[in-house]
């Protein structure tokens, strides 16, 4: 979706593996690396809390380094270490 001008940095719609669904939000942000931005709920944008929780419908934007972009999907792709 967005690059900033250095190359750095992206925001991207992330696709996120059905087993993080019930899972905060902070969690999959500290996992995976990223930062999430918005989640597109219900056809409303929303800025996660610590205490925001992924439903299912969700979909997640996050905001991380083009470096480790491999990481950060592997990690949204696979459901969550307990």
């Amino acid at each position: 979706e967005y690059r900033d001008a250095t190359g750095t940095l992206a925001l991207a719609e992330l696709p996120v593996h059905p087993g993080w669904i019930g899972q905060r939000s902070s969690k999959l942000g500290f996992d995976s690396g990223a930062r999430i931005g918005f989640i597109h709920r219900f056809g409303e944008a929303i800025m996660p809390t610590k205490e925001t929780v992924i439903q299912e419908g969700d979909i997640v934007h996050a905001i991380f380094k083009l470096s480790e972009q491999e990481s950060v999907m592997n990690i949204f792709s696979s459901a969550p270490e307990h």
